[in-house]
């Protein structure tokens, strides 16, 4: 697993989210590092970039 992939889900870990979440977060740490990596990766590179462009 990346570096930087690990650091992020290790934040979600302490950051006052609810004991499923850090579950299943270190279960995906754990047993389906893949997984993890296509959900940080996946999530945060596809929200839609907006330029001033589109407000017209």
């Amino acid at each position: 697993m990346d570096a930087n992939i690990l650091s992020k889900a290790e934040q979600w870990l302490h950051g006052g989210y609810d004991a499923e979440t850090v579950s299943t977060i270190e279960k995906l740490i754990k047993e389906n590092p893949d997984e993890i990596t296509d959900a940080f990766t996946v999530t945060w590179n596809s929200a839609p970039a907006v330029s001033a462009a589109s407000w017209a």
